[in-house]
């Protein structure tokens, strides 16, 4: 099963708007990044979609969803700018300026499923001060 992309160009065009032909083959490769992630992310994905353990639609959306992420972001990467004329400020940020699918912690929940936090025996609020490691760090988990 490998190999194969769990959404298309016409599944993300779907969720957006319809695509130009250049952006349908940018969409084609990075349907198959997308898909290379998640199983690398979740191995046994493609075994989970065929017991009927995940829904093969959440693979699609969840795809889909990182493509249409990576094909929003503008041509030359710059998601915000800012300029001042005296004494000379100029600013820019970038927003995935190299357009790579990436994965969210709402894409993870969809994969994995959600799991409360008392079946794992784990509060959400439960957080841990890592001492003598310069300044506080807490992990909320």
């Amino acid at each position: 099963m490998a190999g194969y992309a769990f959404a298309t160009p016409d599944d993300v065009a779907a969720r957006w708007r319809p695509l130009t032909a250049a952006e349908t083959v940018i969409a084609e490769t990075l349907c198959l990044d997308a898909s290379a992630l998640l199983r690398a992310r979740f191995p046994g994905i493609d075994g989970r979609i065929t017991s009927g353990d995940l829904d093969p639609y959440v693979a699609v959306m969840v795809c889909a969803g990182m493509v249409k992420r990576a094909l929003v972001t503008p041509d030359d990467g710059v998601s915000q700018e800012a300029s001042t004329s005296g004494p000379f400020t100029r600013s820019q940020s970038f927003a995935n300026p190299m357009r790579t699918v990436f994965l969210t912690a709402a894409d993870t929940l969809l994969i994995l499923g959600y799991q409360p936090g008392a079946i794992t025996g784990k509060y959400t609020n439960d957080t841990v001060r890592v001492e003598n490691s310069g300044p506080a760090y807490v992990y909320g988990f």
